[in-house]
């Protein structure tokens, strides 16, 4: 049996490599009356596979197609009647139809999703609800050589009242080992402190006791400039939330759409007279 699957696979790919040989319609293998057809097992193959693979994923798809092919028959024939078993297959599908008619539907529906407006005005009704799990800020970090030129320039530059990035940019390509700008966005301040010496206070102290913040070990000098930050607990900027909003106003609005559209799909059968109620 596994010399005619390797036969069989080397004789897929070979006439694979052949359009006059390519044929939709070709069989591959039949099982009691059943058919596999030669399109169906290249379908199934990667497009990049090689050869060997090939060969050894068109084994296992055959097989493993033989295998499920048998054990369905025996079990058409065994249970196949079986009133209960005929009612959960068709039960199946009609919720199969049913949920992807209205996947569909709202996939097709630009208004479903929420506008700025929307999360806006949600945010501003709801924003206490959303409190900080862990303190954020914003600002830039920058991983400095102890050895590293011009040190005097870069400070210069990170304490002027307008942020020069492309200067401060400029610098740090020639000179730093990293360089993190975050002065238009919300991040988390663990992400700063992995990369930093072990604190000698808290993080809330090291938020609110300085706008910077140094450190050094015996490689590297560590530059923390702290533009603004939010503390744990503290009500969350609608930046840093307004992903989660978005994904729940989208849902709200899915059932409300559908929901509509269920009860206007009964509504219109009912005009029409297709239900009718029997006492």
């Amino acid at each position: 049996m596994r010399n005619l699957f390797y036969i069989l696979g080397l004789f897929l790919i070979l006439s694979s490599c052949d359009p006059e040989q390519q044929n939709n319609k070709a069989l591959w293998v039949e099982v009691n009356g059943e058919v596999l057809k030669k399109s169906e097992v290249m379908s199934a193959l990667p497009a990049d596979v090689s050869p060997i693979d090939s060969t050894r994923l068109v084994n296992d798809y055959t097989e493993k197609w033989i295998k499920q092919r048998l054990l369905l028959q025996k079990a058409e024939l065994n249970v196949g009647n079986n009133p209960e078993i005929r009612e959960l297959v068709d039960q199946y599908k009609e919720q199969l139809l049913i949920e992807n008619y209205l996947r569909l539907l709202v996939e097709h529906k630009a208004e479903i999703k929420p506008t700025e407006e929307q999360i806006k005005a949600f945010y501003e009704e709801n924003k206490e609800q959303y409190h900080l799990p862990e303190n954020l800020l914003k600002g830039i970090f920058v991983v400095l050589p102890l050895d590293a030129s011009n040190q005097d320039i870069l400070d210069q530059l990170l304490k002027a009242e307008e942020t020069d990035k492309a200067t401060i940019e400029a610098y740090c390509l020639q000179n730093a080992a990293k360089v993190d700008f975050f002065t238009e966005e919300w991040i988390p301040l663990r992400l700063i402190l992995q990369h930093l010496p072990e604190l000698t206070k808290s993080e809330e102290r090291l938020l609110r006791d300085r706008r910077f913040y140094e450190a050094e070990d015996t490689l590297f000098q560590y530059i923390l400039r702290i533009d603004d930050y939010k503390l744990e607990g503290q009500t969350s900027p609608l930046s840093y939330v307004k992903k989660e909003l978005e994904e729940f106003i989208l849902s709200a609005n899915k059932i409300d759409y559908l929901q509509k559209m269920e009860k206007d799909l009964y509504d219109e059968a009912e005009r029409k007279g297709l239900i009718q109620f029997y006492k």
